[in-house]
């Protein structure tokens, strides 16, 4: 009974692998993904399953790695900004840029 486990944890872990290089690596469609899955013997509604859940993972990577830009974004500025307010008489301008810019670009992955 524990190998069969076993072997169906291999598998799913497998077909997961799979999904994720279609969809991430090749640039593929869920429905392509799923098609894929389900020309490999997949059933349907397991392969709708897998991908699924595959874009939620997607979702909350893309979602944290959008929220990690906005963070060191508002850092990058407020340290420039303090620099150049404080009077050390050069004006951080490059860490005003790029932290507004990292900032930013973290608001648009974040909405898209």
């Amino acid at each position: 009974m524990e190998t069969y486990n076993t072997e169906s944890r291999v598998i799913v872990n497998q077909l997961h692998q799979y999904a994720s290089q279609l969809m991430v690596r090749e640039n593929k469609s869920a429905y392509q993904a799923k098609a894929a899955l389900v020309d490999k013997g997949i059933r349907p509604e397991n392969a709708r399953i897998l991908v699924e859940n595959l874009e939620n993972q997607l979702r909350e990577v893309k979602y944290e790695r959008a929220r990690k830009n906005m963070i060191f974004g508002v850092i990058w500025f407020a340290s420039g900004t303090i620099a150049t307010v404080s009077g050390i008489g050069l004006i951080f301008w490059g860490a005003i840029l790029f932290g507004s810019l990292q900032f930013y670009r973290g608001v648009i992955n974040m909405n898209s």
